[in-house]
This record gives C-alpha cells, sequence and structure tokens, in this order.
C-alpha cells in the first residue's frame, strides 16, 4: 500500500512543479488540500479501517484498494 501512496506523491510533485497551460497560466488546483486530503486518507486506512478480515471495511490487494460502503452493506 506504501508504494501506491508513493506513486501518487510522485505524480502529484510533478504536476504541481509543472502545471501550466499553453498560454502560461497555472492551471488552479489546491495542491496544500490535496496533500492534507491525502494524509487523512492515508491515516483512515492504516489506523481506522479493517482490512482483509471478516467484517472488513475494505480489502487490500496489491493493486487495488477496496472500500466497502455502509449503504451497500445494509442492504
Amino acid at each position: 500500500m506504501q508504494r501506491q501512496f508513493t506513486a501518487i506523491e510522485q505524480l502529484v510533485d510533478r504536476a504541481e512543479s509543472g502545471s501550466y497551460d499553453a498560454a502560461g497560466t497555472r492551471y488552479r488546483f489546491e495542491y496544500p488540500k490535496f496533500w492534507a486530503d491525502l494524509a487523512r486518507v492515508r491515516h483512515l486506512i492504516k489506523n481506522e479501517f479493517k482490512l482483509n478480515q471478516p467484517g472488513a471495511t475494505g480489502w487490500f490487494t496489491e493493486d487495488h484498494l477496496w472500500l466497502v460502503s455502509k449503504t451497500a452493506t445494509d442492504k
């Protein structure tokens, strides 16, 4: 899972340093908000969600994270 977070961070770093359009105007994207959101997601996955076990809120495979919604499980 750490590998996926690292890949996301590298992509955002690249985008943040080179996010200009053809006219030279910087794209409007709130990178600080994105970094804060990514930190929250990382915290939830590492500390709050039960993964890959009975009653889990999600499953993590080598390439994917599957999260179960409460709405779907209540039906």
